[in-house]
């Protein structure tokens, strides 16, 4: 004959249901239940939701906040309290286990995949530095758009007009330009019966320098022009 143990089936449900159901059997609000214990109504709702981590921290407060709360019924309390230990227990637990499984997350990758992605890691931050230093080392861009070429003109005068670089420094013949966001400059330049050089220069603050040589003439009627010989 075969003898069974009485095992005791432990209810599913949670001690927090089991208080609220008890507030709600005894008729008494949420309000009404903080006057009673003087417990915060955030606390009183934490416990009834089992969201243990809403309580203090440390297992002496919760364990208080929640004798605070069973104080306000007349009930076997040691029942309840013995659920509430072993629920923060198990919530605690898994808390802990979660926390362990952030941090080991990348130990999990297997070893190769791991240096691959320390690899790309080293070698974005290596291409970064080339370009960065790439871009140094280049000379500015420089575009002019006016004077041309071994420019012949009667005017008296005549307008710079150049794109660079907005970062970029220009100088015309020695004196500072300066250019907008855009990096476009413009400078009028007085010029001299005969030939002109004009020297334009952008220069980054690295020291790299772009330089550009425009020689214009100017002529009167009787000269011929350079562009004719």
């Amino acid at each position: 004959m075969k003898v069974f143990n009485k095992k005791t089936i432990q209810s599913s449900k949670k001690v927090g249901d089991k208080l609220r159901e008890l507030r709600q059997q005894k008729e008494l609000s949420v309000e009404e239940l903080h006057n009673i214990t003087k417990l915060e109504k955030d606390y009183i709702l934490a416990i009834e939701s089992s969201a243990y981590h809403k309580l203090p921290e440390g297992k002496a407060y919760k364990k208080m906040f929640f004798k605070k709360y069973l104080s306000a019924f007349d009930i076997e309390k040691e029942k309840y309290l013995q659920q509430f230990r072993q629920e923060e227990l198990n919530y605690t637990k898994q808390n802990t286990k979660i926390k362990k499984n952030k941090k080991v997350r990348f130990t999990n990758i297997p070893f190769f995949a791991r240096a691959g992605l320390v690899i790309l890691l080293i070698g974005s931050l290596f291409g970064y530095i080339g370009l960065q230093l790439h871009d140094i080392l280049q000379p500015p861009p420089l575009a002019l758009e006016s004077p041309s070429k071994s420019q012949t003109t009667k005017q008296k005068n005549i307008n710079v007009k150049g794109k660079t670089a907005k970062e970029v420094t220009v100088s015309i013949n020695g004196e500072h330009v300066p250019n907008n966001s855009k990096g476009q400059f413009e400078k009028k330049l007085e010029l001299q019966q005969g030939l002109n050089t004009i020297i334009i220069k952008a220069r980054k603050k690295h020291g790299k320098t772009t330089t550009i040589v425009r020689h214009v003439v100017v002529k009167d009627g009787s000269q011929i022009s350079l562009n004719n010989r």
